[in-house]
């Protein structure tokens, strides 16, 4: 069938105002809420290493092409332009859908309600009217049929590469070069149960398959025994043998079939079979620590202090040799030469696992894996860009003091199965202001391959803050105030500790 010009300019016409209507309605609802539409390219799979300029960009090139399509002199340009537009939008939905790690829980912009799919039907029908708008035209000027379409395809193809370009640059800028932007795939955690505990002094001791062990701060030999399930809660009492040790921070750790007493500033280690709920005298006098964590059965590893500078330092206990006692003196890597105190405070994590514990530096972006024996395996990074510990000390009668209160970045953390998990202070370049006030941000690290996975949010009820957190096989377990709360790992996270 044959179409009278009149009826050519028409089809041309209304294609171009469909455009139109499209681009000039997405870029004023992007701008009209336009740090929404950059969080949403931020956490994006695909493009988050680059949503700052795209998300100019993208608005500057719809109103451009808007423009273009109402003067009859540069509706042909404009045409091409907006097939190749919708053309990439179509690849990145596709992408999204077959290579991305996860798919989002909406596509966001113009066509919010959309799934990604009718998302992609509906670009695809844009890139197709374009197609077919540019062929009257073209043929309207006896263009050779055979340009037409090559020149099409050229730009599909121009199109397609760009943004699968983008798509694995920006992969391995935030899995390997991150500038502190996080990805937030859904379903990592799902909430199951809670339980309200007598007070907040609680914390977690230690885990097995089916219970959780809690310490108490206020009365060290009092502990509690939590069925995994929830429904079998036990207070137990725990029996050091006698001695005259002026105590002051006594603290529990369970690892089965074994759990320690211990104290630094005495100090002392004391162990003793869970079962049976009695602990031997197994070492005093030596080291003095301030942190300590059992590696295994009959080791464990400490922080302590230098005596000659009263820097901090890491090290190990043999708990069955009488000479068990060894620093690793070049483990902590001190910033201020008149300090290595307050900027290589940290916390100790151990992977019961692999055997190698993780120390997190709480005022910088930086963490080290250590094997057993104290042989640094992996120097890594948080996402966060507080590189420099921003930490003012002064010199008094007493020794060296903060001068003013520092900025935290590392708040706690916890490892399982080769994933470090830290519970972030700062907030992330795209994340959501609201959201991220009212919750816990988790940061997660495979420490075997050295890069950041994805991230995910921890909200406790009643506006309380998390304390501590644990992971084990299926479950992650958080102390919000006096409240026990136990999450069901899925989605991406679970399939990734099912790595190892």
């Amino acid at each position: 069938m044959i179409l009278s010009t009149s009826t050519k300019n028409s089809i041309i016409n209304l294609i171009s105002y469909l455009y139109i209507l499209l681009f000039v309605y997405a870029s004023v609802s992007k701008l009209l809420d336009f740090e929404n539409f950059q969080i949403q390219l931020g956490q994006s799979p695909l493009l988050s290493a680059y949503a700052g300029p795209i998300s100019f960009m993208v608005i500057f090139i719809e109103l451009l092409l808007a423009a273009a399509l109402i003067f009859d002199r540069t509706k042909l340009i404009g045409l091409y332009g907006s097939f190749s537009l919708m053309v990439a939008f179509s690849i990145y939905i596709y992408l999204i859908l077959n290579y991305s790690d996860f798919v989002p829980c909406s596509c966001g912009g113009v066509l919010e309600k959309l799934g990604w799919t009718e998302h992609l039907v509906f670009n695809l029908a844009f890139v197709g009217l374009g197609a077919c708008a540019i062929w009257t035209i073209e043929n309207c000027k006896n263009s050779n049929k055979i340009s037409i379409f090559s020149k099409l395809i050229l730009l599909a193809t121009l199109s397609s590469a760009v943004v699968m370009v983008l798509f694995f640059s920006s992969e391995h800028i935030i899995k390997k070069e991150n500038p502190f932007i996080r990805s937030f795939p859904p379903h990592i955690i799902e909430f199951e149960k809670q339980i309200e505990l007598k007070n907040n002094s609680y914390y977690f001791a230690g885990l097995t398959d089916s219970v959780i062990f809690l310490g108490n701060y206020l009365s060290p030999l009092n502990a509690l025994e939590l069925h995994n399930s929830f429904h079998k809660l036990k207070e137990i009492r725990l029996e050091p043998e006698e001695s005259n040790f002026k105590f002051r921070a006594v603290q529990l750790r369970v690892f089965t079939p074994n759990f320690f007493l211990f104290d630094g500033s005495v100090p002392c280690f004391y162990v003793g079979e869970i079962e049976n709920k009695r602990a031997k005298l197994k070492v005093e006098d030596e080291p003095y620590f301030t942190i300590a964590e059992p590696i295994d059965e009959n080791t464990i590893v400490f922080r302590s202090n230098k005596s000659e500078t009263g820097e901090n330092v890491l090290g190990s206990l043999d708990l069955k040799s009488p000479k068990g006692f060894k620093l690793f003196e070049n483990l902590l890597i001190a910033q201020n030469e008149n300090d290595g105190i307050f900027d290589t405070d940290g916390f100790l994590l151990v992977d019961n696992h692999s055997r190698n514990f993780v120390y997190t530096y709480r005022y910088r972006n930086q963490f080290s894996v250590v094997n057993h024996n104290g042989r640094l395996i992996y120097q890594g990074n948080t996402i966060d860009t507080v590189s420099i510990a921003k930490i003012k000390i002064v010199r008094t009668s007493k020794g060296l003091e903060m001068k003013t209160t520092p900025t935290a970045v590392n708040l706690n953390g916890a490892v399982f199965k080769n994933h470090l998990f830290i519970h972030s202070a700062l907030r992330g370049k795209y994340d959501d202001k609201k959201t991220w006030g009212m919750s816990a941000t988790i940061d997660v690290y495979d420490v075997k391959k050295g890069i950041y996975l994805f991230s995910f949010y921890l909200t406790g009820l009643n506006e309380k803050k998390l304390s501590q957190f644990v992971v084990s096989e299926g479950n992650l377990y958080a102390l919000f105030g006096s409240q026990i709360m136990k999450y069901r790992i899925s989605g991406l996270l679970k399939e990734s500790l099912l790595t190892y």
